[in-house]
């Protein structure tokens, strides 16, 4: 590695990618080299080539550097795997170095060009190691991770759309105007509360309880007293015995 920028690169995979052989297939393989216009870096790295698939996964770490993180890029280079003659360039893909955050993995998708064609694309992992931007300088995340991996970190989401659900467990703000679910709202003044209906007229007041529409007795009327116990107020008349009622088998007091 000649460059003082030092990079890990993460070949994860490629889709889609045009065919090169009779047999409607390619022998794909990905060259990686770091560099800018006509100043491209001697140190290049490939993977493994893939037999006969337009969609190769490879998942290869490579550690290598860059000159100017102003200036360089990295370049994915897509080839078909020829035996017997020149390897054919299926596609390419450049990463600029300059907006890659120190020591946190950019990951996503990337677009392959061929003739200003797209002819798939490829994901890849890259990772500033002793250079790049403070993490709360992070451009927003690109694609996000295929199935299977993991998402990058230090690259924040984009903020959810509006008009999207709350999170599962939080119930909905309730409108103005409308009560509060699960509970019943209040009757209108004048109207019977809901769920007890009023007595059915024509029927009489339970047994025990006084009929409705008759006051009671008006006050000031002593109670009458049993037979046989003088009127309250008026004392017993003196000479005469106290009468009581005649109960058989008892005779009359004096007689």
């Amino acid at each position: 590695m000649s460059g003082s920028l030092l990079l890990r690169v993460r070949v994860l995979e490629a889709k889609n990618l045009p065919a090169a052989d009779v047999n409607g297939k390619s022998d794909p393989y990905c060259q990686i080299q770091i560099g800018h216009e006509f100043h491209w870096g001697n140190n290049i790295q490939k993977t493994h080539h893939k037999d006969k698939t337009l969609n190769p996964k490879w998942d290869q770490t490579f550690e290598m550097s860059a000159n100017s993180q102003d200036k360089d890029v990295i370049r994915f280079s897509i080839r078909d795997k020829d035996t017997f003659g020149t390897d054919e360039t299926l596609g390419f893909a450049e990463l600029p170095v300059t907006n890659l955050v120190q020591g946190l993995e950019w990951l996503g998708w990337l677009p392959l060009k061929r003739s200003d064609k797209h002819e798939g694309d490829i994901y890849v992992g890259v990772t500033a190691l002793n250079f790049g931007r403070a993490p709360a300088a992070a451009p927003p995340m690109a694609a996000a991770a295929p199935a299977g991996y993991p998402a990058p970190a230090g690259y924040p989401p984009m903020a959810a759309a509006p008009g999207y659900p709350v999170a599962p467990g939080y119930p909905a703000a309730v409108p103005a105007g409308y009560p509060a679910p699960g509970y019943p709202a209040a009757a209108p003044a004048g109207y019977p509360a809901p769920g007890y209906p009023a007595a059915a007229p024509g029927y009489p007041a339970p047994a025990g309880y006084p009929a409705p529409g008759y006051p009671a007795a008006a006050p000031g009327y002593p109670q009458q007293p049993y037979p046989g116990q003088p009127a309250p107020g008026y004392p017993p008349q003196q000479g005469y015995p106290q009468q009581y009622p005649g109960q058989p088998g008892y005779p009359a007091p004096g007689y």
